[in-house]
């Protein structure tokens, strides 16, 4: 924690929010000068719903080690910090960035940027959020998908990426060796993102979705599951129009989209090769084997 950082920080931003916006009388003049903007005692009495009094003034004193998400963040609402003033908070504070955006809508809209960006690249690409909602793509990318599966749009792909690789059924038969490679790395990667943002409803969604799928629901649960992102994997796939094939995946989060990911996927058509399991891993047994005991032998029986 950087406290003086820190502190110089809360009472820069506190000096910037006029106390009538919040509910509060204008500041009384002190000793003949004004005093710019919130006190600590009205940051007290906004966070008093959440926060026993004094916390706010702890808070800026660093006086609180390792500051729970909610208090930082209804910090940054009534100061009205921007997203990268609220990641500063964070890291002044603990030294971690947030896991997710203050403003829910800023995890769904993608600057336009990223479409150009998109289609100056070659190979297949395209832009999830969070939840693996498909929010921008390059003409290659439809191109791997079949017209005939219910649920797909001809000429778009699908809605919802992960929905695509770990919970529909027809989509299966494009993903080779689906069993030990597809469906056990997605639905962990579905588990792992669940986890790093458990109030996003979509993902909990899918969950749902695997849970109550007799084929994803023991893969899901499985004890062993554990694998959080697919940058540069390899894995097989039978590409709608190319044929089978290997494709990598290159992956990278956009920094204006938090929790989200741009893949840029090269397809190589041709042989198909089988991957190795992610699960269930065989670890070596620690019980010590029994010695064999010796075979016993008679001579001929008279």
């Amino acid at each position: 924690m950087n406290r003086r950082e820190l502190k110089a920080m809360l009472e820069r931003h506190r000096a910037l929010v006029d106390p009538t916006e919040r509910g509060f009388e204008p500041t009384p003049v002190r000793r003949g000068r004004p005093v710019d903007g919130l006190s600590q005692p009205q940051m007290d009495m906004l966070l008093m719903g959440d926060f026993a009094a004094g916390t706010y003034g702890r808070l800026e004193r660093g006086q609180i080690e390792h500051p729970p998400a909610l208090l930082l963040d209804e910090v940054s609402r009534q100061l009205g910090l921007n997203e990268d003033e609220r990641t500063m908070l964070y890291l002044l504070s603990h030294g971690e960035k947030p896991t997710h955006p203050l403003d829910p809508r800023q995890a769904v809209e993608l600057k336009p940027t990223w479409q150009v960006a998109l289609d100056g690249i070659t190979h297949m690409a395209y832009i999830t959020d969070a939840a693996w909602n498909t929010l921008a793509w390059n003409e290659r990318f439809p191109h791997m998908f079949p017209d005939d599966v219910p649920g797909l749009e001809p000429g778009l792909p699908p809605r919802n990426i992960m929905w695509w690789m770990a919970l529909c059924e027809p989509a299966r038969d494009y993903f080779p060796h689906w069993d030990i490679s597809w469906g056990p790395l997605a639905l962990a990667q579905l588990k792992a993102a669940v986890l790093a943002h458990p109030d996003n409803q979509d993902l909990r969604d899918l969950e749902a979705q695997a849970l109550a799928d007799p084929v994803t629901q023991p893969i899901y649960t499985h004890p062993e599951l554990e694998y959080v992102h697919p940058d540069t994997d390899t894995r097989p796939l039978r590409h709608a129009v190319l044929g089978p094939g290997m494709v990598t995946m290159c992956a990278a989060e956009p920094f204006s989209l938090p929790g989200g990911r741009l893949m840029i996927i090269p397809f190589v058509p041709g042989e198909v090769i089988r991957p190795t399991p992610l699960w269930p891993q065989r670890r070596p047994s620690r019980r010590r084997s029994r010695p064999r005991e010796a075979e016993l032998t008679t001579g001929p029986q008279s």
